[in-house]
């Protein structure tokens, strides 16, 4: 079982539509973050704020 910020799980589970596909992505490698984890990122400085603004560019259709 992963541990993940709430704020940011809450956030992927509103722009992903259901906890499962949150769960996905967070596990998922990312070209936009050198193909490394979101939940590897959440530890880094800064990355909770990255992934948040990701999020963001995902819902608005902004990919790059």
């Amino acid at each position: 079982m992963m541990v993940v910020a709430p704020e940011i799980l809450q956030r992927a589970t509103e722009v992903f539509g259901s906890l499962e596909h949150a769960q996905a992505w967070l596990e998922a490698r990312l070209p936009v973050l050198d193909n490394r984890r979101p939940v590897d990122v959440l530890t880094e400085p800064g990355g909770p704020a990255e992934l948040l603004d990701i999020l963001g560019r995902i819902e608005h259709g902004v990919f790059s």
